[in-house]
């Protein structure tokens, strides 16, 4: 065993390096001829670690070891060479074997190449011993390097079938650019086989040409990658939004000088991500028209106030002559009117808190039907479908009339030439979520209360800003455009949603979905009659003309008032009073909000009872907690009745409060 070394190379640190040394095996009985072949080798300049054996069991042995090259004798004692190769064929398919032998004949060495051996010498012409060693080495670090490519192309190709977006190659060098391949996720999202696509323009595919073109001549054109959503069409027909990102490919190094050969394009079905960015843009321009509705409610709602107080003043006057009590009476329904408009904006913005109770959905219908059949024309049909199915819901009192009401009149206007609306209640398990166009129904069990028509139907670009506000088909007379904006904000209060099914031609329905309320409708209570009192009343209200007008309301009922113009004088006014026995007070205003004075005045007087008001919403805390006692809510604008209820309502309730030293007690 000779171990050859000769130093050719320098390493990057300037010190003399050897190249590599190849391990070799020498299956040779021979120690002489053995001695000739490593001098073959050093004179061919290959560097080599050479060992030689004489027995199969040997080769096995170093066969599972680091074996370069296997130089073998053709004639070995008692060792069949054919035999030899396949062995070490079926262990080491990476080691070559190269026959070298005293003489062989050329049929015996066809047969020795045919069992695997990759060439042959004889021992008296070792000259191409070193050529035939190299060539074998690089032969097989080729078949390796081949190898590796391979499994690794497999495994690139199967990840990219397993994508779930689609993948597409096109041939760049040929006109329009056709598919050369392309993955199953991709033929799964346009619905064709490969045949109906190999050979097609990326455009054809999608039907979408121009915006393809565009994009392929535009990454051709500049080497970047280009990209743009499409709108695609599947073989079917069904539209859908694709994301498309095309980059152009070349052989070998970047060569900016020579065109590409490939195109690969990446393709994704955006459809989904769309709709949710489009309902996400809808909602936000709902939440900002709905904070825009609630701001002129809320100061509107003060103006109508003083409009509705005075003129319901005039209007009592028995001193006005017939024209100006006509007048009064004018003010007074044009107030009312008012009243109703700002109503439906904060119902809209959802900002006006309505308490629920329990509505029976089938009873609340048949009550309207009555109603709708004298508000709808003659040439159309009225039919109500009910199912015993349907239970109660929890919704403010008369939202479902009001719903209803509204869905039934539109109905009506989109019949000009007569037809059928029907009105049907079911009870409707909803097992997965639903994605609609404005929102996604959660599973539960529902009310639903269908309202369909017979008439013109909407197209999908009218029904996508159905229910906007301001937003109307009708005539500038004939509608504010509140009124599907208005059941949107009832509805989503209540928990429940609303969903259109139209087409131009064939009518529409709208179904609303209410969660099921299961619970016995509790006994409606007995109104209280108009009551006076002596009570002492702070009143905290920010609006001089509002605070007027309830002072004089409240003078009228007998009791004693003293006011503050805002929330600090507010609060100074409950440290200096000695005793309060009613706090109204307005919820937003500058200096201190009304739940902060209320805070005040429950510390300072224990037995003070609180009326909150507002023009805009309830306060938070007291719609979380409305057990609390001695608190409640009064929304404006109210008359004199509604005040004179409320304020009674919570003194009486305060004459069942435990006392102690002749003083109540509020009880928790």
């Amino acid at each position: 065993m000779t171990e050859p070394r000769h130093k050719d190379s320098i390493d990057p640190a300037g010190r003399a390096s050897e190249p590599p040394s190849l391990r070799i095996l020498l299956f040779e009985d021979s120690e002489a001829d053995a001695r000739l072949i490593e001098i073959a080798l050093r004179r061919a300049g290959i560097i080599a670690h050479t060992s030689r054996i004489d027995r199969l069991a040997e080769l096995r042995e170093l066969l599972g070891g680091h074996v370069d090259v296997l130089l073998c004798d053709y004639s070995l004692p008692g060792i069949n060479i054919h035999e030899t190769i396949c062995e070490v064929q079926r262990l080491r398919p990476d080691v070559p074997v190269i026959i070298v032998s005293g003489s062989i004949g050329e049929e015996l060495a066809v047969a020795a190449i045919r069992a695997g051996a990759e060439d042959y010498l004889l021992k008296d012409r070792l000259e191409r011993l070193g050529i035939a060693v190299q060539q074998a080495v690089e032969r097989r670090r080729l078949k390796r390097e081949t190898r590796v490519a391979e499994e690794t192309a497999k495994l690139l190709l199967r990840a990219i079938e397993a994508t779930h977006q689609g993948v597409v190659l096109l041939d760049a060098t040929r006109e329009g650019s056709p598919i050369v391949f392309a993955n199953p996720a991709f033929l799964a999202s346009t619905g064709y086989a490969w045949e109906e696509v190999s050979g097609r323009t990326l455009g054809a595919v999608l039907n979408a040409s121009s915006a393809a073109e565009v994009l392929t001549d535009g990454a051709i054109d500049t080497g970047e990658v280009t990209e743009s959503e499409l709108l695609a069409h599947r073989k079917d027909g069904t539209p859908f939004w694709c994301a498309v990102s095309v980059e152009v490919m070349r052989d070998g190094e970047r060569d900016d000088s020579r065109g590409p050969t490939h195109l690969a394009a990446v393709c994704a079905d955006v459809t989904e991500r769309r709709r949710l960015e489009e309902q996400f843009r809808r909602m936000q321009k709902m939440e900002a028209l709905g904070q825009l509705a609630g701001g002129v409610a809320h100061d509107f709602n003060n103006l109508l106030f003083v409009i509705n107080a005075y003129s319901q003043q005039l209007a009592d006057d028995s001193t006005l002559s017939g024209a100006a009590h006509e007048a009064a009476e004018a003010i007074r329904e044009c107030g009312d009117r008012g009243t109703a408009l700002t109503r439906q904006l904060l119902l809209f913005s959802r900002n006006e808190f309505v308490p629920p109770s329990r509505i029976d959905v089938n009873e609340t219908l048949r009550d309207i039907e009555r109603m709708m059949r004298r508000l709808i024309r003659s040439d159309i049909t009225l039919e109500l479908k009910l199912s015993p199915e349907v239970k109660g819901v929890s919704w403010g009192p008369g939202m479902l009339d009001r719903a209803v009401t509204n869905l039934v009149l539109n109905a009506r206007d989109a019949m000009p030439n007569g037809g059928t609306i029907t009105i049907e209640s079911k009870r409707t398990e909803v097992r997965h979520p639903i994605p609609t166009a404005r929102g996604t129904i959660a599973p539960g069990a529902y009310a639903t209360v269908s309202v369909a028509d017979s008439g013109i139907g909407m197209s999908k670009e009218l029904q996508e800003g159905l229910f906007e506000p301001f937003f109307t088909t009708k005539g500038p007379d004939r509608g504010t455009g509140l009124g599907l904006a208005t059941v949107y904000g009832t509805v989503s209060q209540a928990g429940g949603f609303i969903d259109v099914d139209s087409q131009v031609g064939h009518g529409s329905t709208f179904t609303l979905y209410l969660p099921e309320n299961g619970e016995q409708a509790p006994e409606v209570s007995k109104q209280l009659p108009l009551p006076g009192g002596n009570a002492t009343v702070l009143l905290v209200e920010d609006d001089p003309r509002v605070r007027a007008v309830i002072e004089e309301m409240l003078r009228k009922l007998g009791y004693s008032v003293t006011t503050a113009a805002d929330g600090t004088e507010g609060m100074a006014l409950i440290d200096r009073t000695p005793s309060i026995d009613v706090l109204v007070t307005d919820i937003v205003m500058p200096g201190a909000n009304g739940r902060t004075l209320a805070d005040r005045a429950l510390r300072k007087c224990p037995q003070a009872v609180v009326l909150m008001i507002s023009g805009y919403s309830d306060d938070p805390l007291f719609r979380s907690d409305p057990s609390r006692p001695g608190v409640a809510h009064l929304p404006k604008p109210f008359g004199m009745q509604a005040l004179a209820e409320k304020i009674h309502a919570l003194l009486t309730a305060r004459e069942t409060w435990p006392t102690s030293e002749g003083r109540p007690v509020r009880p928790g």
